[in-house]
């Protein structure tokens, strides 16, 4: 494992040096792309209890090994964590062979709760998790089953889809099963137990989402240990969300309840929020979580209220304010500052995807809050063009006609709406009318261009009226 992680670690450190700048892209990067963030902050509360942190420290690989429309698409993602002890995340392979169809095997995020498996790090809203994440979905070392955090993964197999697809290329439902080993991350299976897990999300609109859970523990063990009268092997869970997530706020609500070790556990938590510019929100959250629903005194309710803020496109800032109540009925109060600093860009998600054609994050206006493949260089585009080129990335001005731009907008053109495809004689920052298609000879020098298809002859006639 040691070894692993620290070939990882080389291997990721040299990309600076490969991949020096964008313009040098080779076709063989999309096997094997480097991609890694940081996190660490400093939290006190009002007993003057204060530390600094690293929360995470995670490097990774990932690259897309096939993909046509006749064998689909295989990718794959190793990724591990440094802070702390140094362990692999992530190690997994994801086939899809059609949109409606596909599967993942390795070790990964599990469909339990949309928080766990929709949310990653860098997209989450608060600086931790919600409680019913940290209880229910192996989220921290205070899981009710493991009694550690496993990053909200386990190893196994998942079979996963969209169905029905919308007018507006969004999925109308999607869909996760599998089955996990139930032990954590990185170890065998030690007994002959089996964790079934099984999530559908209905999307009526492409930014609203309604979705329900089911997690059992499956198997039979030969010697069954009893704890107050119930079976110590009982694990399930179930639960039910709602989230709504566009470009100007975000609402989710998500309940969870379930057997652990004869106790009813349950929780639910509220969280909201407004997104004030492209780079600064606003938000809070309610928490509820009791470990014993049966009686008094179980219970823990937290109240966050919060503010992110994305000075530059590869940083972060957060703050947090926690009013936390616990079971003794003890009140605590936590203020917690956190930046987050993406080191390279990933080429893959951690989420599945929920359009058809959806498997690497579209180009989106610079409002998207998640930083996908090319956000991460921060183009000023429009909300409209969808999927950009290679130009945009040092920060081209575009309309929202112009969706797929040329090779000859890297060095900042201004183009028209119709000028879709652009010649070589752009690059040097010509100013053209939109009848001018493709660009001609003398156009590399700024001088204003009467277009005209034709032979060779027309290089010459330039400037006025041009005949």
């Amino acid at each position: 494992m040691k070894k692993l992680t620290l070939i990882l670690l080389l291997l990721v450190a040299a990309a600076p040096c490969t991949f020096r700048s964008q313009a040098q892209e080779r076709p063989w990067m999309k096997y094997i792309t480097p991609s890694g963030y940081y996190q660490a902050g400093y939290s006190i509360d009002d007993a003057l209890n204060n530390t600094f942190y690293i929360k995470r420290a995670r490097i990774a690989l990932a690259g897309e090994l096939i993909n046509s429309e006749r064998y689909g698409k295989v990718e794959y993602k190793v990724q591990a964590e440094l802070a702390g002890s140094p362990k692999l995340m992530d190690y997994f392979v994801r086939y899809t062979v059609r949109p409606e169809f596909g599967i993942i095997f390795g070790q990964t995020k599990t469909p339990l709760t949309v928080e766990n498996s929709e949310y990653a790090p860098l997209k989450l809203e608060m600086i931790d998790y919600s409680l019913v994440v940290q209880r229910f979905a192996r989220m921290s070392a205070n899981d009710l089953y493991l009694k550690a955090s496993s990053g909200g993964r386990e190893m196994g197999i998942q079979f996963f889809g969209n169905w029905f697809k919308m007018n507006d290329g969004h999925a109308l439902v999607r869909y996760q099963v599998g089955l996990f080993n139930g032990n954590g991350i990185n170890k065998n299976d030690d007994d002959r137990l089996k964790n079934f897990m099984a999530r559908v999300m209905i999307f009526p609109i492409k930014d609203l989402s309604i979705s329900g859970c089911y997690e059992r523990r499956l198997g039979h063990m030969d010697e069954v240990e009893i704890y107050n009268d119930y079976d110590y092997r009982i694990l399930d869970r179930y639960g039910a969300a709602i989230a709504y997530d566009s470009k100007f706020a975000w609402f989710r609500t998500e309940y969870m309840a379930g057997h652990t070790f004869g106790w009813r556990a349950e929780g639910a938590y509220v969280t909201a929020g407004y997104k004030i510019t492209p780079t600064w929100n606003v938000g809070a959250r309610y928490d509820y979580f009791t470990t014993n629903s049966r009686e008094v005194g179980h219970d823990q309710q937290y109240i966050t209220v919060g503010t992110s803020w994305h000075p530059f496109p590869r940083l972060r800032l957060q703050l947090n304010y926690t009013h936390k109540q616990e079971p003794d009925r003890s009140v605590t109060h936590l203020v917690n500052v956190m930046s987050s600093i993406i080191l390279w860009e990933s080429p893959l998600r951690e989420i599945l995807p929920s359009s058809f054609g959806e498997q690497i994050p579209a180009i989106r206006s610079p409002k998207a809050f998640l930083y996908g493949v090319r956000e991460q260089e921060g183009p000023i585009c429009s909300p409209e063009g969808e999927k950009r080129g290679r130009g945009e990335r040092r920060g081209l001005f575009c309309t929202p006609e112009v969706v797929k731009r040329g090779r000859g907008e890297q060095r900042g053109l201004f183009c028209t709406p119709e000028g879709e495809k652009r010649g070589r004689g752009e690059q040097r920052g010509l100013i053209c009318s939109p009848e001018g298609v493709s660009g001609a000879g003398s156009s590399r020098r700024g001088r204003r261009w009467r277009f005209l298809r034709g032979g060779r002859g027309g290089r010459r006639r330039c400037g006025g009226r041009g005949g």
